[in-house]
């Protein structure tokens, strides 16, 4: 849903399922039961909320948050004319948009990581492109890279998927064939 925000530009509402989290529920919660998994989404918006915020003020290009309610979150609008801005997997890139955009995207994921936070689903699904510029986008499963045991594992599959798909789009091949090898050994 497109709305106008506190300061009348355009904002999007992303809602999450709201559950009452009775004893019961919390309990479901801890033992990771389907419905447990259910209640989880109302804590979610929250999370995102504040990853929003704690990565928007750090620099980074993800959506600016507006307000955040029990079941549903308010962020800036990432469009143009009223229309959502693409995915980056649906841009055309000539090779120096995606060298440019490369940059862009690794600069993202180190201000992540120097506020302790990993995406966690990182991919051209989730950022979007527009007027040359990216915005990350769904941040409701990112992990605190300090406490997270998959951390790491995850940094590993976000920088993966952000190198294989910009090696697709390589002006060159031997930087095509540094990308993928930078994306798949950095787990060592």
């Amino acid at each position: 849903m497109t709305a106008l925000g506190p300061s009348r530009r355009l904002a999007r509402c992303k809602r999450f399922p709201q559950l009452n989290l009775s004893r019961s529920v919390r309990c479901r919660v801890r033992n990771k039961s389907r419905f447990g998994r259910a209640a989880e989404f109302g804590a979610w918006a929250h999370h995102e909320f504040a990853t929003l915020n704690l990565l928007h003020t750090a620099g980074a290009d993800v959506p600016c948050p507006v307000k955040a309610a029990s079941n549903a979150i308010l962020i800036e609008f990432v469009g143009q004319g009223g229309h959502p801005a693409p995915q980056l997997r649906d841009v055309r890139l000539s090779p120096a948009e995606a060298e440019r955009l490369l940059e862009q995207a690794l600069r993202n994921i180190e201000i992540m990581l120097s506020c302790s936070v990993v995406h966690g689903d990182l991919s051209a699904y989730n950022m979007l492109c527009l007027g040359g510029h990216l915005r990350v986008i769904d941040l409701p499963q990112a992990v605190d890279a300090r406490t997270n045991r998959h951390a790491k594992s995850l940094l590993v599959r976000d920088v993966a998927n952000v190198c294989g798909y910009f090696a697709a789009h390589a002006p060159t091949p031997s930087l095509a064939h540094s990308l993928k090898n930078y994306g798949t050994s950095i787990s060592g």
